[in-house]
This record gives C-alpha cells, structure tokens and sequence, in this order.
C-alpha cells in the first residue's frame, strides 16, 4: 500500500486532471488517504464522522451496495452499464467442475455456511429443500468449508436424497465452475450466494430483512430472496437494530422450507423449459449522464459492457 500511495501521488503531482475517488464504508479513514494523494479532485462516500472530499455522496448504512458505488461513480459522469455485477467464467473453473459433476445432469446447489452465524438456515430446512430437489430430478451438490463442516454432517442425516460433497477443501475456482453449471443455488447470505449471481446462476437467497436492503438482488425473475423479519435476539430479546448482544443464534431459522421450496422448484423448472427463440436480446446500454459541472474539464473514461451468456467484457477508451 505505501508503494501504491507514493506511486500514485507521484503520478498526481505530474498531471493534475486525475482525479481519486473513495468507495469504502463511510470514508472515515479512506478518506483523509485520497486527499494525500495530491489529486486535483477527489470524490466519494462521507459518513457523519468522515473527512469531507471535494464532492461527496452522504453515506446511510441502508442502500444497495452496487447503487451507492454507482453513484459515487455518477459524480464524476460515469455511466452504469448495468444492476448487477457480471463476472466472466474460466476454462480452469469448468474444467474443475467437469471433474466432479455428473454430464447431462440437472445440478442444484446448496450453500450452507455464512460469515456470520446469524445469517445460517438450519440444516434441517436445507434437508428438505434438496429433498424435494432431488424429487424433481435434481443432483444436489453442497458446498460447506471450515465450521460449515459440522453443518454437512447433519444435512446428510436429515436427507433422503444423495448429494455431491465439495469436501472441506473446496476452492474458489471450482465452485465458481460448478455454480456456472448449476441451474440454480439455495444460499444463505453470503459469498457463494453473491458469486452464483455474478454468474448467471438462479437463487433462492436466504436474508435477515436488513442484509437485504444492502446486499440483496434487484430483480425476481431469476432471484428470489426470501426473508426473516426477526429484530429481537432469539436468546435475550436485544433489538438488534438499536443495539448488538453477544449471541449467535440464528435470525433466519423462522423461514419454512415450504417457501424456499416453492420458489426453487420454480426456478427449476424455468431453468428446463427451451429458451425462447427470435427475442430481440435486451439493450443494457444506458442513457448517457451529464457531468457533474465541476468535473466537465476532466478526462472522464468511456466505459461499455457486453453481455452475452452470463458473462461481460469491459472496455475503456
């Protein structure tokens, strides 16, 4: 970071239309770093307690992340190409799937674990969603890793049906091939859920009704969050609103299976209908936005994104 900084700063000094912004958090301590970094103008999120930057969005906890980026970006006239964030999938990533998936087999994930342990689903409710899964034909593979372990050991208790262990060992690479393959994941909120959706993967996403304001997906075609309403500890009753007690029982447990067993069997049969032929694709290009008049002098990049099959390129000019 301090070979970055004076880099950086070295090349601000020597032109000054770079510009710098700042996307983390609240800016508290981002924000006094940009503005060493010598720029001509810099911008970003300010929370109550922040250093001000010269053109700043106010940061309120409660907003869709990808929306506060993007606007954040917006001040200094860059365009959205997008709502949702595209990642591309390598021949490495489906060639580690291909080594553990069964061919021409419907693949349904399930993701078990999350940071943090408020956010988990019992295994038991999982049990039966990939009960019924592999009722309609699905091969169930799940992904558990670390303390998520002791998690598998009961799902494989509770449920009838095979499933496709990743093992304790899983890496990046390969669940990203197998969730480019999958025709749908169960998650809680977390990593893997975020990662299918980058993907193009369907979900059934499992949320405490505040991670989803700022962590949830924007659209229900293919995205189907479903949430817990819960704000009261389930073991002292503490608002976790207004204040955090020390418990990590689960706020999500009171989400029944049959509701995320509705929606996956949905998106399950969506994923096997034949796609429709002859639909013109629709157009993510976006209507261009005025710069910000204080930043019109500066150099703003031109950013296009293609999609195709799930999967973007960038370009800049």
């Amino acid at each position: 970071m301090r070979r970055n900084s004076v880099c950086s700063s070295t090349r601000c000094a020597q032109n000054a239309s770079i510009w710098r912004s700042s996307c983390t958090a609240g800016g508290r301590w981002s924000n006094p770093f940009v503005k060493r970094l010598g720029a001509r103008h810099t911008f970003g999120l300010c929370a109550a307690d922040a250093e001000p930057l010269e053109f700043s969005v106010p940061y309120i906890y409660y907003q869709p992340e990808v929306f506060r980026y993007l606007e954040v970006v917006a001040l200094a006239g860059g365009r959205a190409a997008g709502r949702e964030p595209r990642m591309s999938v390598t021949e490495e990533d489906l060639t580690a799937a291909c080594a553990v998936l069964p061919p021409g087999k419907t693949i349904a994930v399930l993701h078990l674990g999350a940071s943090d342990p408020r956010r988990r689903w019992p295994a038991a409710s999982f049990a039966a969603v990939g009960d019924a899964l592999g009722d309609a034909g699905a091969v169930v593979v799940v992904n558990a890793t670390g303390d998520e372990r002791p998690q598998l050991g009961e799902l494989a208790e509770k449920m009838r049906h095979p499933f496709i262990d990743l093992g304790p060992d899983s890496t990046l690479s390969l669940l990203t091939g197998v969730l480019a393959q999958a025709a749908l994941i169960v998650a809680n909120d977390s990593g893997p859920l975020h990662l299918a959706r980058a993907v193009g993967t369907a979900s059934v996403g499992i949320y405490w009704c505040g991670n989803l304001i700022n962590g949830g997906p924007t659209s229900r075609t293919r995205h189907r969050p479903l949430l817990s309403w819960r704000l009261a500890c389930p073991e002292c009753g503490a608002n976790t609103i207004e204040q955090r007690c020390e418990h990590t029982a689960s706020f999500v447990a009171d989400i029944p299976p049959e509701d995320a067993i509705g929606q996956a069997l949905d998106l399950l049969a969506a994923a096997r209908r034949p796609a429709a032929a002859g639909l013109p694709r629709p157009s993510m290009q976006q209507p261009q936005q005025s710069l910000h008049p204080a930043m019109a002098i500066l150099p703003v990049p031109s950013v296009r994104a293609d999609y195709y099959a799930g999967r973007s390129s960038f370009t800049v000019a």
